[in-house]
């Protein structure tokens, strides 16, 4: 038991116990099940990192896409709008280069990571894009900190690869979390 200044209310305990269980990080007693326990030390959202634990599993064989996708999806939006009309047409065809399947924005996050890694990690390659460099320093980052975590569980990926575009495999750990 842990005396709160205001505890949160019923209805948001109740919606955290029914996810985390459905997540399979609670079994049906309430108590911390093994991906429960991989899942704190992810330290990322709860849905995020049951998506990186199902990716774990070499059938899927896209551990590394759905870091890159987890690192994203945990941050603020990549993409950067300027405020002069003019400017706004010749950013979207910038931004329309990353978009190659219009079905999936993750394939986009891909396709700007790979570009983004291709730079070298370069803000003045996200700048010259309209991508917020502050934010991919921050997914990079967040990749870093879930491959050094699952680096301890005995699951290497090289930081420097590139990632597939294996829709099939993505979307079915997507759909997990």
């Amino acid at each position: 038991r842990f005396d709160f200044i205001e505890p949160p209310d019923l209805e948001s305990v109740d919606y955290a116990i029914n996810l985390l269980t459905k997540l399979d990080a609670l079994d049906n007693y309430g108590s911390i099940t093994e991906i429960g326990e991989f899942m704190v030390e992810l330290s990322i959202d709860p849905r995020l990192a049951r998506m990186i634990i199902e990716a774990t599993d070499p059938r899927n064989n896209c551990l590394n896409e759905i870091c890159i996708l987890a690192a994203f999806l945990d941050g603020k939006n990549v993409f950067v709008r300027p405020s002069d009309p003019l400017l706004v047409k010749n950013v979207d065809k910038i931004h329309a280069q990353f978009r190659t399947n219009k079905e999936s924005d993750f394939l986009t996050y891909l396709n700007i990571w790979q570009s983004y890694a291709q730079s070298g990690y370069s803000d003045r390659w996200a700048k010259a894009n309209y991508l917020n460099e502050k934010v991919l320093e921050e997914a990079y980052m967040v990749r870093e900190e879930l491959l050094d975590v699952l680096s301890t569980k005995g699951f290497d990926i090289d930081s420097r690869t590139k990632p597939r575009m294996n829709t099939e495999a993505i979307g079915r750990v997507l759909a997990v979390g």
